[in-house]
Order: C-alpha cells, then sequence, then structure tokens
C-alpha cells in the first residue's frame, strides 16, 4: 500500500508571526501547506498550482485587495473550498463572508484543533456536492433536452417530475405541482364531448403495461388554455418487476389540428385586416449593394391607410428612392433598420424622424421571409411635439422647485440658442439689456482661472451625450466671489443623436463655506488621534516596565535574555509613539528623528557600551508610522545581535548606521569591525526567532536584505517607500 496524498492548503495570512504559527500547526496534522501574504499572491497561487485541495483566507489582507475580494476572483476561475480565518465575530463581517462560499468561517482564537475539522469537513462536504450535482445534471439534461413533454409519478399517482415542456402545457411549475395528484395537474377531456378522459396514469397502474392517449384528447392547462395531445403512459419498474410509478410522455398536436383550418382563414382574416387597419402597412422587397450594404426598397403592396398618413400615392411596384427623391442620403439609419430586419428576420420596433417627409412615425417592423420586410407603422408629429414640450416643462419646474434659488436653462444644440429662466440672470450678475442669453455671454461670467476646465468639461458631456454637471465660480457686484453649479439633462432623436441640453443653475457658496468648516473639523480630528497615540504609548510604556521587571526578577539567564529581548523591542515601538506624539503629523515622521534614539537607547541597555564607537548617518526623510515600527523592530534585533557577539573578547569596536532615500528606494545599512556573521547563517534558514523575525519583517516591507561579511559584516535592508 502506498502512502495517502497528503491535502495541500493555501493559506493566506499577511501577518508574518500568525501564519508561521498557522503553517506550523496545520503540517503537524499532516497537511502540505502553501504561503501567500497577500490577496493578490494567493490569486497567481491558486492558479499556478492546479492541485490545491483548499484554501484558509484570512479575512484582512492589509494593503491592496482583501480575503473577500480575493476569494471571489478566485472563485471565478474556479471552484475550490474556502475557509475564512478572521479575529472578528461580529455578525456583519460573517454575513459578508457567506455571501461568497458556504464552507465555512473561523475565528482565529477557536485553535489549531478546530481549523484542522473544519478543513476536513470541508473537503468531504466539497466533494459530496460535486458527485451530487454532476448526478443530477446528468438527470436534468437528459429530460431538458427532450422536446415532448415527460412526467413521472409514484406508485399512488402523485406528480415526482416534470421537464420544462410539461411545465409550460400544464402551466404547473414542479415546484408547486410536486405531491399532487397526477389528475390535478395533468387534467384531459374529449375534445368532441368535453367528457372527462380516464386517468391514464390510473390504467397503468391497474395494468402494469403501457397505455396510450386515445384521439381528440384536450389538456386544459392550469390557467384554462387547451392544448390537444397525444402519446402514451409507461410503468416505472422496481427490483421486483412491480410497478413503483409511471413516466407519462405527450406532445402537443394542437398546431397539426389547427393548421387545415388555419390555412382556409388566413387569407380572408389577412386581407380584413391589411385593407382595415387605421394603421399604416407596407410590404416590401430590400435590395442591397454589392457589399451587402441595404441601398432600396420597392413597395409591393400598401393599404389605405399608409396612403392617408403619408400623403404618398400609386406607390405599388416602384422604389423608394424613386418615390422619395433624397431619401437616401437624409435617412439612411431607416434602411440600416429595415435592411437589417429583412436579412436577420428580429423585429424591430423604432421611433422615427423622417427628414425628408419632416415627420416621426412610430414602426413595427418584421421579415416574412428573407429579404422581405412588413413595415406597421403610425405617424405621431403632433404626440411627438406635444410630448417633447410637455418634458421640457415638467423638467424645467421639477429642477426649479428641487434647488431654493435655482435658475433653469434651455441649450439647442442644432441652432445654438438659449432660454434663461429669470432668475438665472441674476445668478450670472447680467441684465437683459445688455447682453443675450447665450453660451459666450454664460462664458464671460465664469472665472478666468476656471474657463478652460468648464469649456472641457462641456465640450466632453455634448460629444458623449452624457448629462452635464459642473462647478464653477463668478465674481458678486461686491467684489466676492460667489460659486455656482449646474447640472442638465440631455435630449435625443430616434437615432440616439443630442438634440438640446435642459439644466439648472444653483448658488453652492453656503456649500462651499460648510465644505472649508469640514477641514477645520478634519484638524480637530488630528488633535484627537495624537490623542491616541499618546494613550498607546502610555500603554506601552507599562508592558516595558512589567517585562523588565519580570527580567529582573528571575535567575534564569536565558529567560532573563528573552524578556530583555521583549522588552527592547517594545522599547523601540514605544520611541516611535513618542515621537509621533510630539510630531506635527500622526501619520509620519521623519526617520532620523526616530532612529538616532532609538540606536542610543538599545545601545544603552549593555555593559560593553563604552567601548563602542557608534557613527550615524541617517538622512532627514519621512516614513509612514506602520513602516517605521517595523523598521525599529528591525534595527533592534541587528543591533543586539552585534553588541551581544560582534566585539566578544575584543576590547573595542565600531558600528555605523546608515539610512537613505533616492527616488523613492529606502536603504539602511548597519556595519560593524566585529568577527562578522559565520557563513552558515542565513536569514532564510535561520532557527534563530531574532532572524526570522528580521526576514518576516522585510517581506512585510515588501523588501529585501543581504549580508556583506567582508571586513566584519554588513546588512543592507531595502523597500521602497
Amino acid at each position: 500500500m502506498g502512502i495517502p496524498e497528503k491535502n495541500a492548503i493555501l493559506l493566506v495570512e499577511d501577518d508574518f508571526m500568525t501564519a508561521l504559527a498557522e503553517r506550523k500547526g496545520l503540517e503537524e496534522r499532516g497537511y502540505r501547506v502553501l504561503a501567500a501574504s497577500s490577496g493578490e499572491e494567493a490569486m497567481e497561487r491558486c492558479e499556478a498550482d492546479p492541485s490545491l485541495d483548499l484554501i484558509l483566507m484570512d479575512i484582512d489582507l492589509g494593503e491592496g485587495i482583501d480575503g473577500p475580494g480575493a476569494a471571489r476572483a478566485i472563485l471565478k476561475r474556479r471552484e475550490i473550498p474556502i475557509i475564512f480565518l478572521s479575529a472578528h465575530s461580529e455578525r456583519e463581517v460573517v454575513e459578508r463572508t457567506e455571501a461568497i462560499t458556504s464552507y465555512g468561517y473561523i475565528v482565529k482564537s477557536a485553535g489549531i484543533a478546530v481549523i484542522d475539522a473544519s478543513i476536513k469537513t470541508a473537503i468531504k462536504l466539497y466533494e459530496a456536492r460535486k458527485s451530487l450535482w454532476i448526478e443530477k445534471e446528468l438527470l436534468r439534461t437528459t429530460l431538458d433536452s427532450i422536446g415532448d413533454a415527460v412526467m413521472a409519478t409514484d406508485a399512488s399517482g402523485k406528480v415526482t417530475r416534470m421537464n420544462p415542456v410539461a411545465e409550460r402545457l400544464t402551466g404547473w411549475p414542479i415546484g408547486q405541482a410536486e405531491g399532487r395528484p397526477i389528475g390535478e395537474v395533468f387534467r384531459i377531456v374529449n375534445a368532441i364531448t368535453r367528457e372527462p378522459v380516464e386517468d391514464p396514469v390510473k390504467r397503468v397502474l391497474e395494468l402494469g403495461a403501457i397505455v396510450g392517449l386515445a384521439n381528440h384528447t384536450v389538456l386544459i392547462s392550469r390557467y384554462g388554455a387547451e392544448h390537444q395531445i397525444a402519446d402514451s403512459a409507461a410503468p416505472i419498474r422496481d427490483g421486483d418487476g412491480g410497478a413503483s410509478g409511471v413516466i407519462l410522455v405527450f406532445r402537443d398536436v394542437t398546431r397539426d389540428y389547427a393548421v387545415l383550418d388555419a390555412l382556409k382563414k388566413s387569407e380572408k382574416l389577412y386581407r380584413s385586416l391589411f385593407e382595415n387597419m387605421l394603421n399604416g402597412v407596407a410590404y416590401c422587397r430590400m435590395q442591397y449593394d454589392e457589399g451587402g450594404r441595404p441601398v432600396d426598397f420597392t413597395y409591393l403592396s400598401v393599404n389605405a391607410a399608409f396612403e392617408a398618413q403619408t400623403g404618398l400615392k400609386s406607390v405599388e411596384g416602384r422604389r423608394v428612392t424613386e418615390v422619395i427623391p433624397g431619401i437616401r442620403e437624409s435617412d439612411d439609419a431607416l434602411f440600416e433598420v429595415y435592411g437589417r430586419v429583412a436579412r436577420l428576420g428580429k423585429p424591430e420596433r423604432i421611433e422615427y424622424f423622417v427628414e425628408s417627409l419632416g415627420m416621426w412615425f412610430e414602426v413595427s417592423v418584421y421579415s416574412p421571409q428573407r429579404e422581405y420586410f412588413i413595415a406597421v407603422f403610425d405617424v405621431i408629429t403632433e404626440r411627438k411635439n406635444a410630448d417633447l414640450r410637455l418634458r421640457a416643462s415638467e423638467e424645467r419646474l421639477r429642477l426649479a422647485l428641487g434647488a431654493a434659488k435655482a435658475g433653469t436653462w434651455e441649450w439647442d444644440l442644432r441652432t445654438g440658442e438659449n432660454v434663461w429662466s429669470d432668475e438665472l440672470w441674476q445668478l450670472f450678475g447680467l441684465s437683459r439689456d445688455s447682453v443675450s442669453p447665450s453660451y459666450d455671454s454664460w462664458l464671460a461670467t465664469v472665472a478666468p482661472s476656471d474657463r478652460e476646465r468648464i469649456v472641457a468639461a462641456l465640450d466632453a458631456a455634448v460629444r458623449a451625450g452624457t448629462d452635464i454637471d459642473i462647478e464653477w465660480r463668478v465674481r458678486g457686484a461686491g467684489g466676492e466671489d460667489r460659486w455656482l453649479m449646474s447640472r442638465g439633462k440631455p435630449e435625443f432623436d430616434g437615432s440616439g443623436r443630442a438634440l438640446r441640453y435642459l439644466g439648472a443653475v444653483i448658488d453652492i457658496s453656503d456649500r462651499k463655506r460648510t465644505e472649508e468648516k469640514v477641514g477645520e473639523l478634519l484638524d480637530e480630528k488630528e488633535l484627537i488621534l495624537k490623542e491616541v497615540h499618546h494613550r498607546v504609548k502610555n500603554n506601552l510604556n507599562t508592558i516595558y516596565s512589567f517585562l523588565t521587571l519580570q527580567a529582573d526578577s528571575t535567575g534564569e539567564p536565558f529567560a532573563r535574555r528573552a524578556l530583555m529581548d521583549a522588552g527592547s523591542r517594545v522599547q523601540s515601538m514605544l520611541l516611535l509613539y513618542d515621537r509621533l506624539y510630539q510630531s506635527d503629523s500622526f501619520g509620519s515622521m521623519r526617520v532620523d528623528l526616530y532612529l538616532s534614539p532609538l540606536i542610543d537607547q538599545i545601545l544603552e541597555v549593555f555593559p560593553n557600551r563604552e567601548s563602542v564607537r557608534v557613527l550615524k548617518r541617517i538622512e532627514a526623510f519621512s516614513l509612514d508610522a506602520n513602516r517605521l515600527q517595523h523598521l525599529g523592530v528591525i534595527v533592534n534585533e541587528l543591533l543586539t545581535n552585534i553588541m551581544k557577539y560582534a566585539f566578544v573578547g575584543k576590547g573595542e569596536g565600531e558600528i555605523i548606521v546608515e539610512a537613505s532615500s533616492v527616488g523613492g528606494l529606502v536603504a539602511v545599512a548597519i556595519r560593524d569591525d566585529g568577527d562578522g556573521l559565520p557563513e552558515s547563517i542565513d536569514f532564510r534558514h535561520s532557527n534563530g526567532f531574532g532572524l526570522m523575525l528580521v526576514e518576516g519583517l522585510t517581506k512585510q516591507l515588501k523588501g529585501s536584505v543581504r549580508i556583506d561579511r567582508r571586513g566584519g559584516t554588513r546588512i543592507v535592508l531595502e523597500f521602497w517607500k
């Protein structure tokens, strides 16, 4: 027997220490674990490794895409069970993940045993769902692909299954029909006598044999529709050969019965409708050029309403370009619609302004056969003009009532004509006696510094046929600037071309002053955040004091060193919060103001401090608080290692700390003239916690660290701001 293959787990966790602990626990339980520290990396690993069996996804992944976002992107590419991990247990957080996947949500504090049990359950659930889905899909596809209606019953004659054709003919969805007696869903009568027909399912269950339906059987649907049907019912045999149910297969033969009768009536009905319709009707044949472009059509037949509505006489047998000269050039879009319907056979309904006739038409066009079309239309010119006037009036009223002290405007793109309401003159600071309403008159009131921006925004909106939404300044009579805002909506013709804009203008000076007040409130928020930093600093100071007292009270050297190292790391964060509290910005600070005192604090606790000379070459550049915290811990670990091991047996030594930023690349180098690190020590393959911590935090900085062992030791850390 071979060794069973390990399940492959992708662990997505941005916190280095948490990921390390979780990965170790999973590997101890026999899983093959791959790790990703970001949503983007998780997507790449999942794409590259088809052997993955499950994903453990942290919800909050720091910068970039978060856990739910990464999960959605992964599930679009492949089906894989995903279990979410989070430190949060709030209901809204859990509900957010349930909409993505149903394989579980684990609070991180639950422990590795719970995670292990959840993984096993999720994998079993995934395999069971996949098998069930395949089986159901095979059955569903088979039934749904059958052209006839299919119904199944159990041994008592109650409905258990229906395909879509049966649902349509009976009017019963399977969700409502299931469990009902077949007689309620499958109601049949004789087409001539209207007497009920004997239930075929009952006969099959009694005889145990196939039973055919009698001729002229009518199925009455749930909503009263009738279908003449034909076919048979057969028993479903169980393992002992008995009938455990019935399969009923039938088809709609209504059309077959109606064809002859319809043929007799169709010509008479068509002619009556054609001649008496109030709509204009034209039956035409389309002509195309060698490239397949519609260029003309011939009237084959038109009704009396066509001539009455269009005023065109004696058009049958003539081409439209002959009947209406110039129509091909002025109404090319109409030819495109007719040509498309005649060639593809898909009906269309349009409202169109025929420029050559100066009339609006509402047209329904369909094709009875390829290259032919029938256009049924009404002339709607009067209604269209009334609708345009009514919509313009309603839009102006709505905008005026919706904005205090607002003015309305209209802008006709075809003629350039502008219409301004009475309020607009006052808002623009213009007099009716001095200027006429126009684009240029308005633009002259716009502050010079705003004109280029406003003109560009208007041009873009008009070209795209989108809403206008602009803000600008005008100079008031007293010399003060006032802010105005305008919003406008386009109106289009039948071909989608913008004809004009309707809009409103409102004075938003008060809103702008409010925005300035909001800026002042944001400054107050900065003061509050500084207070938060102060409280965090005090809490860190308390933690540092506890670690120091605990170290002093223990007699075990290894424990004392571990406590002192932990205290040193806390001290680096304490110094950062202290500097942030004293600075003007709580989000970032200068590196030199943080690293220089941090170096002194780290070294002063070592007994050989006086024999070590420290040179600092730290440039004045800023980093955000999060990166500074990681950098402080790294510098603490490296300097502590140097002071412990680099100068053993030496009377004196030298340490040089350099930090610079060039083009956004931050470089921090720490050099000593001690014995140097052995070749066997490397950040990526170290069992020491300190060096592992340096490697993990460097990865979180998205940077790199390297060791130069020539002439002592030089360690260089590089990352992008």
